[in-house]
């Protein structure tokens, strides 16, 4: 059919319908049009549908749908078609196909028409839906690309509707909140996350949501498992409801928080080192200090200004930062009687330096405990050699004083030569007295402690201190009646308050008052004192304090030295003092000196507290000389004039006496003689084989013959060890020199103890 015959169809259709103007708007329409016949055929096709499908109108007039239209289409023309022969109009999405195979994409809508009660053909609209399924699908294709990006974003993405419910997720939602997408999606936030009305989060997302205002922030999340995230956080107003990017940032607030705690744990240490610390810029601007650095700069910089530091104590800053002179690492800073060192480094960020850290130490309590050190040192070495000379020294004068009491008892000598003789023994007693107080400082003299309780001994003593002191020094004893029981020799205690009392009578001439005091103490922890640190203990504390003209600080370092003395040649030697510390050393006790010049002087004496049920022990009555029954006693004594003078002594108090050299000597002589010895006196010190070593000896030979010993020499470890001691036949010892007295006395007793 050509094109004139299909307009005139398309005529005289438009004519049978009643409409002449009708197929002027059909040919003209921008829509495709098409009227099919009974058969189902194209009658008419307009030119926009002939165009649609690339072919002329005539060529498609006679033709079926089914030439046009895509093979997996052709049964919605079946469909159509059984609609349209049941007078039903039909709508339906088809792909027209043309000649070159591009598919076009059309919505036809069809209206049957009917002729004599029957349905005759159709008409047809076809709209060409092809660049509005290529909108559609670049649109599917870009949402499927926004949807991806999104889906594989590092951080969260979400998308609430106004109605609290999850509209969309992506894929690090799912993984960041632990519940799968269909565990959210539909649901409200509340029903995801119980509570959150009541957080702060909330309280934004309601005010972006209402106001529509963008906003940003951080946020701990605790999931329905009860594990924690922190999230940053950034709401966005979208039409749908609120958009919601999260970044998690839960290992970043972990570093944050170990760096928050490694800072902390580094400014505690920093404030609680013992030294103070400062950092210091390079134009001596105070940055940083600790709260030690803070007390030592009330010391040392109290003028400090505007934080900006020039010197500290007697030191100018620029000093400090140096390399000290002298060999050593640290600068020393002298401020108010308080020494302090410092040291500086540099804080070097690259290649420059932006400041110092300066540290400062009071060394001022550890240069007085090397100073006390120091001094227990050297009082130690003068002890040592003091002990040596005495011990020598004791021999010599043993001699000299057995001889002159033995001169004195067995010849009748003129008066002119008996007050020589006494002379001697005066003069001897002397140098004993001497030897005793050196032997006292280097702790080497022999003490007969015993249970002794210092309120009525001190009472005794106060009242012969009344008599021998000068009347206008008032004594004084402050006391409470209590039990002030200690372990010591009384007549060393009476030397050591005798001592302490003339040098307070010396401090005060124009007269004054001495205060003696008892107190019981107890310390709970080391207490520093002026020689050495007092363990913690119960201690009997005896205090002697005078208000005279005190002692100078530049002298008192040496007051406990022997032989030194601040009084003019021939009033004193020195050693009082040096005895006083001895005695206290050798009683286990402690002294403390606390003195202002023009003030006066107090000495703390300290001494273990003894036990109210202790031991007393037994003292020999040295009044009488006591004489043998012709017994045989085996002396061992190494010095030859000593041993001889005793020899002399033992003979006057009729004892027949065996000569040895030393113990191992004395124990040959055992062997053979054992059965004809009634006691063996010895001395406890000697080459080869000493006293206490020969107590060992015998008691593996099963002797039981009872020992005395005889010693210039220390005998504290004797006198802790005596009770383990006595089974071994150890029944007595004496100083030496021995006075007659007491010799012949415990002489006497042993021998009677060793019958009975």
């Amino acid at each position: 059919m050509d094109k004139d015959s299909n307009s005139g169809h398309a005529r005289r259709l438009a004519l049978l319908w009643g409409d002449n103007f009708a197929w002027e708007v059909i040919e003209a329409l921008g829509q495709g049009v098409a009227i099919l016949g009974a058969d189902g055929r194209f009658e008419y096709v307009n030119p926009a549908y002939a165009q649609m499908v690339a072919r002329a109108p005539e060529v498609l007039v006679g033709l079926s749908p089914f030439a046009v239209t895509h093979p997996d289409d052709h049964k919605k023309l079946h469909r159509a078609r059984r609609q349209r022969l049941l007078g039903e109009p039909s709508t339906y999405e088809i792909r027209l196909v043309r000649p070159d195979g591009t598919p076009v994409y059309a919505l036809v809508t069809g209206v049957p028409h009917w002729e004599a009660d029957r349905v005759s053909g159709a008409f047809t609209i076809i709209t060409d839906l092809t660049e509005h399924k290529r909108a559609e699908e670049a649109l599917k294709q870009s949402e499927a690309r926004y949807r991806s990006t999104l889906d594989n974003m590092m951080e969260g993405c979400q998308i609430i509707g106004f109605d609290w419910r999850y509209l969309y997720v992506n894929n690090t939602v799912v993984r960041q909140g632990q519940q799968t997408e269909a565990e959210l999606l539909g649901r409200t936030m509340m029903e995801a996350y119980p509570g959150i009305e009541q957080t702060e989060l909330f309280t934004v997302l309601k005010r972006c949501m209402h106001e529509r205002v963008a906003t940003q922030m951080e946020n701990e999340f605790v999931f329905p498992n009860g594990s924690r995230g922190w999230f940053e956080l950034s709401i966005q107003p979208v039409p749908e409801g609120i958009f919601i990017l999260s970044f998690d940032i839960t290992e970043r607030k972990r570093v944050e928080e170990a760096l928050r705690q490694s800072e902390a744990q580094l400014q505690h240490i920093i404030d609680t080192v013992p030294e103070g610390v400062l950092l210091v810029a390079n134009d001596g601007t105070v940055r940083l200090t600790n709260p030690v650095a803070d007390q030592f700069l009330k010391i040392l910089a109290s003028d400090l200004t505007d934080t900006c530091l020039t010197r500290l104590g007697n030191r100018p800053l620029s000093e400090l930062l140096t390399s000290p002179p002298t060999k050593g690492l640290w600068h020393e800073i002298i401020q108010d009687e308080r020494i302090f060192e410092a040291i500086a480094r540099p804080v070097e960020i690259g290649a420059e330096n932006s400041g110092w850290v300066l540290i400062l130490l009071d060394v001022t309590q550890e240069r007085d405990i090397q100073k006390r050190v120091q001094r227990q040192e050297r009082l130690a070495a003068v002890g040592q050699l003091a002990a040596g000379i005495a011990h020598d020294f004791n021999n010599i004068m043993a001699v000299i004083t057995l001889y002159a009491q033995i001169l004195s008892r067995t010849v009748e000598l003129p008066p002119r030569a008996q007050e020589r003789l006494s002379t001697i023994n005066e003069q001897a007693h002397r140098a004993t007295d001497l030897i005793q107080q050196i032997l006292d400082f280097s702790r080497q003299s022999v003490l007969e402690r015993q249970p002794l309780d210092l309120l009525p001994f001190m009472k005794e003593l106060v009242k012969l201190l009344d008599r021998t002191l000068p009347e206008h020094i008032e004594v004084k004893l402050n006391d409470t009646e209590a039990e002030y029981l200690i372990q010591a020799d009384p007549s060393r205690i009476q030397q050591v308050i005798m001592n302490l009392a003339i040098n307070a009578r010396d401090a005060m001439p124009d007269g004054g008052q001495l205060t003696i005091s008892l107190a019981q103490v107890q310390t709970e922890k080391q207490t520093p004192l002026f020689t050495r640190n007092m363990p913690p203990g119960d201690w009997i504390q005896l205090q002697v304090a005078d208000n005279g003209s005190g002692i100078p600080q530049q002298v008192l370092p040496k007051i406990l030295e022997p032989f030194f003395t601040t009084k003019e040649i021939g009033q004193g030697t020195g050693l009082g003092l040096a005895q006083v510390y001895g005695i206290i050393q050798q009683h286990e006790g402690y002294i403390d000196v606390k003195t202002e010049v023009e003030q006066g002087t107090t000495f703390s004496l300290y001494f273990p507290t003894l036990a109210a049920d202790e031991a007393v022990v037994s003292r020999l009555d040295t009044t009488l000389l006591q004489y043998g029954q012709g017994e045989r006693i085996l002396l061992i004594e190494d010095d030859l004039a000593t041993r001889q003078a005793v020899v002399d002594s033992l003979t006057l108090l009729n004892y027949e006496v065996i000569e040895a050299s030393n113990g191992r000597e004395a124990l040959s002589i055992l062997e053979t003689k054992a059965k004809d010895i009634s006691l063996v006196l010895s001395d406890a010190v000697m080459p080869e084989m000493g006293g206490i070593a020969l107590l060992y000896a015998m008691r593996q030979r099963n002797l039981t013959i009872p020992v005395i010993l005889l010693t210039g020499h220390p005998l504290n470890t004797l006198n802790k060890q005596m009770t383990s001691l006595q089974p071994l036949g150890l029944r007595g010892w004496l100083p030496k020199p021995p006075n007659l007295e007491k010799l012949s006395q415990l002489l006497a007793q042993v021998l009677a103890d060793s019958l009975s």
